[in-house]
């Protein structure tokens, strides 16, 4: 017998990933950079990512927010696939990132 797994895809406005502290894994302490769309411009390296580092310093949280004066990757359903659009104005000089914990994020939860 073989079992499957189906997942749903989801279509996410913003796409990200997260680093936590790699000698100890204390989850006070991590970095997370993030673009919209579905993630492709961030995995390739296409587009400059918005940045939070979080308890990494004396000076508090730093947030980055790159120009993003590129594309995003989005799911097309007409044409059943991805479609590379520009970033609208009003989204290309502020945060993709929620500045939350990203322990909290979906999927991240420790067991």
């Amino acid at each position: 017998m073989i079992k499957v797994g189906v997942r749903r895809l989801s279509m996410p406005e913003r796409r990200g990933d997260v680093y936590l502290n790699p000698t100890n894994g204390d989850p006070s302490k991590w970095s997370s950079r993030g673009n919209w769309g579905l993630g492709e411009t961030l995995f390739q390296g296409t587009c400059n990512p918005d940045k939070i580092c979080c308890g990494q310093s004396d000076q508090g949280d730093r947030r980055t927010i790159s120009l993003k004066e590129c594309f995003e990757c989005i799911y097309d359903s007409v044409r059943g696939g991805v479609a590379h659009v520009d970033i609208p104005p009003e989204r290309r000089e502020i945060l993709a990132l929620r500045s939350r914990n990203p322990m909290n994020w979906q999927g991240m939860q420790k067991e």
